[in-house]
């Protein structure tokens, strides 16, 4: 059991379920607690490698009286200083209004804060403002500009508690994890190295492309893209969905995405025959409505660590991937041929 996924599926507020469940792990696991103040205070103003910072408590959701500011959570330090940490999921960073002043971004509000340092988590890196970087209390790996998920995994492990156990579990599942070594980096785009991994990457869909291509026109979009699209001789009278695409890289490649592009009136149906036929298949996926530049969609994601991070062959990773979707796609085709 985890309490960690399974909760999460309860509640629309993933940041703060994150956020308290990172908390609780930081105050109950030793193991772990070292090894996060290894990886996120040992850079100045906080710590040393000499003498490195310890945390004494957290709390979540800390209201910061006449600021009209409440933090994700502030790590309290043996020595009392502060540490807000921001998190963030899908949402973009925050704009502000401070009173007397233009609108500020969310860590340039922060910054102004009675704290001691400011880190920022995110699952992709994104750019920010030269105010933020350059700023004393600004805290961050010595090569990136803010800190990303996947530099707690390793830390998560260290953990000796169920608590760091579901977390490590739940950050496998979410992508957050170190990139597969046999695979490389698949993001950004615009990289040659990427650019090679993504080609060498399109060749695993082999075996799905020939299972897909009996019913399906297909179609390849960017390097790691494979979408298909109903044939009318096949499905005559369907149109509550329009095109599936197996999509690379997802979350700056950590993710392999499964969109559907569907009706409005078909989208949690479809929603909900995705899960199940998922589940049936044993993976632990997130799936979610949502919108694409197509229309309305529904996505299932699925770590790439998950999948395909133990394959010991090329062949072995094609396998994976056409196990995996062998089973959503034979589903959403039989509802298609029953003319739903």
């Amino acid at each position: 059991m985890n309490l960690f996924w399974q909760t999460r599926q309860l509640t629309a507020l993933r940041e703060d379920h994150l956020t308290y469940f990172l908390a609780a792990a930081l105050e109950k696991d030793a193991a772990f607690r070292a090894a996060y103040e290894r990886v996120v205070l040992i850079n100045a103003p906080i710590g040393t490698a000499a003498k490195p910072a310890q945390i004494a408590s957290v709390a979540c959701q800390v209201a910061f009286p006449g600021a009209d500011s409440r933090a994700d959570m502030v790590l309290t330090l043996a020595d009392s200083r502060r540490v807000l940490c921001e998190h963030k999921l899908d949402a973009p960073e925050g704009i502000v209004k401070i009173i007397g002043t233009d609108p500020k971004r969310q860590l340039e509000k922060y910054l102004r804060l009675p704290v001691d340092a400011v880190a920022y988590f995110r699952p992709m890196t994104c750019e920010l403002s030269s105010v933020v970087q350059n700023h004393a209390k600004y805290l961050r790996p010595n090569d990136l500009t803010h800190f990303l998920w996947d530099m707690l995994y390793e830390p998560l492990q260290a953990g000796t508690t169920p608590l760091s156990c579901w977390l490590a579990d739940g950050f496998k599942k979410l992508g957050f994890t170190p990139r597969v070594a046999s695979i490389g980096q698949l993001w950004p785009d615009g990289d040659p190295k990427v650019k090679g991994n993504q080609t060498n990457f399109a060749k695993f869909w082999g075996r799905t492309r020939m299972f897909a291509s009996t019913n399906w026109r297909i179609t390849t979009g960017r390097r790691c893209q494979l979408a298909r699209h109903p044939l009318d001789s096949k499905f005559p009278a369907v149109r509550a969905i329009d095109q599936i695409m197996l999509d690379l890289p997802a979350q700056g490649g950590t993710l392999l995405r499964l969109r559907v592009n569907v009706s409005p009136d078909k989208q949690e149906e479809v929603l909900r025959l995705v899960l199940s036929s998922a589940e049936k298949a044993g993976y632990g996926l997130e799936a979610q409505a949502g919108n694409s530049s197509a229309g309305l969609c529904v996505d299932a994601d699925i770590s790439l660590t998950t999948l395909l991070g133990e394959a010991q062959s090329v062949q072995d990773m094609e396998d994976r991937l056409y196990l995996y979707v062998h089973p959503i796609l034979t589903a959403i085709e039989s509802y298609m041929k029953d003319g739903k």
